[in-house]
């Protein structure tokens, strides 16, 4: 453990979560822009579902386990404010990052005017400003956090309805998935230029990762996965059983992205049946395999980059802002020099560059810390 209850494998699968995300996006953006080569594998390459929906179930589980959890008395109140607070930083960051890349492109070449169909950038700026802040439109990769800011505003009402009933608290999440499946065009309008003029992640359905997860973290679900992934025999049971699942799946996923069979209810908009399956079966395999055999920190080449992960999980708000400035910047350099052996290197340094960003936030709040002890 870290602090409190706060527990270092769950910050190191958000971490693995945000990682995957920046690769994930800088290899759809290099893409868009002409490059054809062998791309980078991460989970996307192997499963229906990726980073997305592990950083929103483990952000959710974190949050919950710590200030919502049944075994210390939650103030209803401080998990509010801390929810609106996250909330209200988030959104002033992403209109920061807007700005940032409004004064980029307004300079930007003509090819990645096209690349992100933004031709008529320089003609509307304020409202494509105004409409960022109302969450009704953003750029590419800044639209997640759209869902994510209304997630922790949801969560508010959410919380004090889980206090009064967990039951009806979840039948609330299936009842918004179900509403998403059945109607899925039932989403907020906005997006990105990439976008059909609706949110491209539905929250009635990406919601239920987050509140489900702050639910789970209530609970302490985690711990009773805890208890059979350390014993000896259920825990080994469990591990081939999740791994065998997880591998039969990507097989699947192959034969579908290849084209010679066609697997329904796959959306990733509203998170259809299959991507969902897939989606939870990740988290727990991972989670699982994270605590049978923590036991492989011991190892000093393992553990140093355990911890980077860590850290890069603990500080996940910062940490996935800085994704976003990272696949531009790291999109710019790859335009100057193109190729194969360059969008790996540049690949590479953007997962340094992000651990080093954790790190120096790291070092900052201990600086903070001390200056007040």
């Amino acid at each position: 453990m870290l602090k409190s209850t706060r527990l270092d494998q769950l910050d190191f699968l958000r971490g693995f979560a945000l990682i995957t995300i920046i690769l994930n996006h800088y290899s759809s953006f290099v893409v868009r822009a002409g490059y054809s080569g062998q791309i980078i594998p991460t989970l996307s390459s192997v499963g229906f579902s990726s980073s997305a929906p592990l950083f929103f179930m483990t952000s959710g589980l974190l949050i919950g386990l710590i200030y919502f959890n049944v075994r210390n008395q939650p103030s209803l109140i401080r998990i509010s404010a801390t929810l609106f607070n996250r909330a209200m930083m988030l959104l002033a960051m992403n209109c920061v990052l807007f700005v940032l890349v409004l004064a980029t492109f307004s300079f930007a070449p003509h090819v990645l005017q096209e690349i992100f169909q933004l031709q008529s950038l320089g003609d509307q700026p304020y409202r494509w400003a105004y409409d960022a802040i109302a969450l009704r439109y953003n750029l590419p990769l800044l639209d997640i956090l759209n869902v994510y800011v209304l997630m922790m505003l949801v969560a508010i009402p959410f919380v004090w309805l889980a206090n009064y009933s967990s039951s009806i608290a979840l039948l609330m999440i299936i009842g918004a998935y179900l509403v998403a499946q059945f109607f899925p065009e039932f989403s907020l309008p906005g997006g990105n230029p990439w976008s059909t003029g609706r949110w491209v992640f539905n929250p009635l359905a990406w919601g239920g990762f987050f509140l489900g997860g702050l639910l789970a973290g209530r609970f302490n679900l985690h711990e009773r996965l805890r208890q059979v992934a350390v014993s000896p025999a259920r825990g080994r049971s469990l591990t081939c059983l999740l791994v065998l699942a997880y591998c039969i799946l990507a097989i699947v996923f192959r034969l579908h992205s290849s084209g010679i069979i066609e697997v329904p209810a796959t959306d990733k908009s509203t998170m259809q049946p299959v991507r969902l399956f897939h989606a939870i079966l990740t988290f727990v395999m991972l989670l699982t395999l994270l605590f049978r055999y923590e036991g492989l920190r011991r190892f000093v080449s393992y553990r140093k980059a355990y911890e980077s992960v860590v850290l890069v999980g603990k500080h996940s708000l910062h940490s996935f802002m800085a994704t976003v400035a990272l696949n531009y910047i790291m999109l710019l350099l790859w335009l100057q020099v193109g190729g194969v052996a360059s969008y790996i290197g540049i690949g590479l340094a953007g997962v340094i560059a992000l651990v080093f960003f954790a790190k120096v936030l790291e070092v900052l709040k201990s600086a903070r810390a001390g200056k007040f002890d």
